[in-house]
């Protein structure tokens, strides 16, 4: 932690205040040392500056307290030969070097992803691990036809959708697309897609605590889709598979809808796990000029979602 402290007629003084230090042997294992913590809903980094480094427990809770991604990395470094052996060549992705480094120590899957240049995979899957038992097959046809996939996200939803439709998601001819974006638009043409009142009833249950959850700036208004009539005209009107993907059943995702002058310009997928957006998409997923605009105003309102988690 980097503090200041400003007085008029003198220069600035800079303190530097360590807060975390992570230590990692070659089979990943990992100890944290940190200051304390004061309790906070909303913030992560309230340390205790007077307390010492001791050590800490870690868990799936503790992550994202400890795995601090640093606006700078000190170029100059040392790593382990377990590191380089696995692919570390000295950039980071802009990825939590801790978690980054975890990784490349203890999943050969994704190290294999790293080595084959699949890195928008390799980065899907370091942010939302689920999913890499049931792609896995699919993703090892494609390395071996040295097909690289630049849109993850995309490229799982048509994978899902091929499933769907009972087509051959193990031949190259539909896996490896030349035009992801056109191969997934045909498969979509494809679903009839019907849902059921169990699925209402369901998502109802699920997600009925973020219901009239929205917030605006200017023109632009963000708000949960409430039933799966939403979803179905929230996919038509944008072309995209939110409805015929079945993303209502997606139980760590809080689906939202973006407007611009009452028009459905975005539709954002926010993880309720790690409070941050998955993904936000526009007309046949492309992003719209207003997509910065949604994303910081999604981010600036994660204190809200937050609070209905607790309802």
């Amino acid at each position: 932690m980097v503090d200041c402290r400003l007085k008029k007629g003198s220069p600035a003084n800079y303190f530097i205040i360590e807060a975390v230090q992570c230590w990692m042997n070659k089979e990943g294992k990992t100890e944290t040392l940190s200051l304390l913590r004061g309790m906070s809903i909303f913030y992560y980094d309230a340390w205790i500056y007077g307390s010492s480094l001791e050590l800490r427990k870690r868990n799936v809770h503790h992550d994202r307290i400890y795995d601090i991604c640093p606006a700078v990395i000190y170029p100059r470094m040392k790593v382990i030969p377990e590191l380089t052996r696995n692919g570390f060549k000295g950039a980071f992705y802009d990825i939590c070097p801790s978690s980054f480094f975890m990784t490349l120590l203890t999943d050969n899957r994704m190290e294999i992803l790293y080595k084959a240049g699949q890195m928008n995979l390799f980065l899907r899957f370091l942010e939302r691990k689920y999913g890499m038992d049931k792609y896995w097959t699919y993703i090892k046809i494609c390395l071996r036809h040295n097909y690289v996939i630049h849109d993850a996200d995309l490229w799982l939803d048509y994978v899902d959708m091929l499933i769907e439709n009972k087509l051959d998601a193990r031949n190259p001819h539909y896996l490896c697309p030349l035009n992801v974006e056109e191969a997934h638009d045909w498969v979509m043409g494809k679903c009839k897609k019907k849902y059921s009142e169990k699925d209402e009833k369901d998502y109802i249950a699920a997600k009925s605590r973020f219901f009239n959850l929205s917030f605006a700036d200017g023109n632009i208004m963000v708000r949960v889709l409430e039933s799966l009539s939403d979803f179905y005209k929230e996919g038509k009107l944008l072309h995209h598979c939110v409805f015929s993907n079945a993303y209502y059943k997606r139980e760590d995702s809080l689906i939202m809808s973006a407007m611009v002058d009452g028009r459905r310009m975005e539709t954002v997928e926010f993880s309720l796990s790690r409070m941050e957006v998955c993904q936000c998409r526009g007309k046949s997923n492309q992003l719209s000029a207003y997509h910065d605009r949604i994303l910081n105003l999604v981010r600036d309102n994660i204190p809200l979602i937050r609070e209905r988690m607790v309802v």
